[in-house]
């Protein structure tokens, strides 16, 4: 085997120890540094997620009112709040007892519970017993009077009330083949006054049914699974001419990804169901949920998805906007967020790959051949970080344009982003270690390398081997441990300022005289 023409410097084991005891301690300072210097960003407002949601207006005011975790309380508990939302913006909130359901009527909101019901003009409440409000009470209001449809065991409950008081309920018993459709405990359930006719909607076993009546018992059911399908949740909303129904399906295993679920639409039009394009929203940890109501004449849809409230104004026909009332900026301060405690982290770097290039090349004794000048520390970072820009930064700027912020909140945050990344985010890696190697095995230097006068040889002094650099570049993967300190450790404890990869391929970095 030919003798290396690179002489060893035999230096006392102390003296080859002090540069890592540099690197140990720089390092260490830097890990301390970085600590200080995240813990100085403000962490972003995350508000307690809503778990429940409902929604009322009164003129062109909107009472939200949301199911949260009480910050104050030691123990898990939740408070139901009020909250009203003016000009697009959520304002004060009140906390609020639990009631079943809400409706506005007459300049008013009307909360129902069995047995009983409250009444709130915008200052005052009033609390009044109801004995003929059964169980899971719904009302839907039309020309001047509402109604409330609740559950009696196996029959339904209908009661009207107007500005002259209530009228007498009337039980509607289902026929006798349809009763195994009645729910005999709670269910979600709805209302519509259509054409005159009482609409009443619930689910039973993810099914929806309907009860149509038309002031003569018995009541006409019908199941509408096949319309529908399996569902999860539902919402409905009259006008004059239609019925609109919003809907949550349950997704199939080959339907829409887990963190993506469509909400449907569809219409009665006295004749038939028609559909309309479904909407697609984020549903982190699988919540989502939504509620319908009128704001000065229009449709509303609220979109609850636990961390943020989505206002969509959307006509049956027509495209539709849409305001965040909650959340919003959420995902992109989030980002912003992720995106100083990365400055910082670099910025601390660079601060540590400079001070300890300073304390090296101060410390290390010269090789003893003096035609040859081993690239510092310093100029090997700068040109790492060059080439990682010039490679990975088009590569990130595509997959970030893909990404939703929202998706930081998904349980399966990484697969989301793999799959809305695509193979951008797989192949990065591999084309930084391609280029490098490629680059270095055929002419010796990268870009970065260039732009900073340094190259790679063998440390036999002939040029690199293709086989060199690619044995030197897979070895990135440890040297890389720790933001590159294993590598750092190990050029400070070499002479020819060799990290793992080098000292495995064979291989030396070195200046260029110019």
């Amino acid at each position: 085997m030919a003798e290396e023409p690179i002489r060893e410097n035999k230096a006392p084991a102390a003296h080859r120890l002090i540069p890592v005891a540099f690197a140990m301690a720089v390092l260490l300072f830097a890990l301390g540094l970085a600590l200080f210097l995240v813990r100085s960003v403000p962490l972003p407002a995350i508000p307690p997620p809503v778990s429940g949601l409902d929604a009322a207006a009164l003129g062109d005011r909107i009472y939200l009112f949301l199911s949260q975790r009480d910050p104050a309380a030691s123990a898990f508990a939740e408070v139901r709040r009020m909250k009203t939302v003016e000009d697009g913006r959520l304002q004060d909130a009140s906390e609020v007892k639990p009631f079943h359901s809400v409706l506005s009527f007459s300049g008013r909101l009307w909360f129902f519970n069995p047995g009983m019901y409250r009444v709130f003009d915008g200052k005052e409440w009033q609390r009044f017993d109801a004995p003929w409000i059964g169980a899971d009470p719904v009302a839907a209001a039309a020309s001047g009077r509402f109604w409330i449809a609740s559950r009696i065991g196996t029959e339904v409950s209908f009661i009207s009330h107007a500005d002259e008081g209530w009228d007498r309920p009337v039980a509607v018993p289902a026929d006798p083949k349809d009763r195994h459709f009645i729910c005999s405990e709670s269910c979600p359930s709805g209302l519509a006054v259509f054409q005159e006719k009482i609409h009443y909607f619930w689910l039973k076993d993810d099914r929806l049914h309907r009860l149509i009546y038309d002031g003569g018992p018995p009541g006409r059911v019908e199941s509408l699974g096949e319309s529908f399908g399996r569902l999860k949740g539902f919402e409905v909303l009259a006008e004059p001419d239609r019925i609109l129904i919003w809907y949550l399906p349950i997704p199939t295993p080959d339907g829409a990804p887990p963190n993506r679920l469509p909400i449907g639409l569809k219409i009665f039009d006295g004749q038939g169901w028609h559909d309309r394009p479904p909407l697609d929203r984020p549903a982190p940890a699988g919540l989502l949920e939504i509620a319908a109501l009128r704001v000065d004449g229009a449709p509303h849809l609220l979109i609850n998805t636990g961390i943020r409230i989505e206002d969509q104004v959307r006509g049956p026909d027509e495209p539709g906007r849409s305001v965040f009332l909650m959340g919003g900026d959420l995902g992109r301060s989030v980002l912003q967020y992720q995106g100083r405690v990365l400055f910082r982290l670099f910025v601390t770097m660079i601060v540590a790959v400079a001070a300890l290039s300073f304390l090296l090349n101060r410390w290390k004794r010269a090789s003893g051949d003096p035609e040859i000048a081993y690239a510092s520390l310093g100029r090997r970072f700068a040109a790492k970080a060059v080439d990682t820009v010039l490679v990975a930064a088009p590569i990130g700027l595509v997959v970030w344009s893909r990404l939703d912020p929202e998706s930081l909140f998904f349980p399966d945050s990484l697969a989301h982003w793999i799959s809305a990344g695509g193979r951008g985010l797989m192949m990065a890696p591999l084309l930084l270690f391609t280029y490098h190697a490629l680059a270095e095995g055929l002419w010796g230097q990268t870009l970065g390398k260039r732009l900073f006068g340094i190259r790679v040889i063998g440390r036999d002094l002939k040029p690199c081997s293709l086989l060199q650099s690619m044995v030197r570049n897979l070895f990135r993967l440890i040297d890389g441990v720790w933001f590159y300190g294993v590598g750092i450790v190990s050029i400070a404890a070499t002479e020819r300022w060799q990290r793992l990869g080098d000292l495995v391929g064979r291989t030396v970095v070195v200046r260029i005289k110019t």
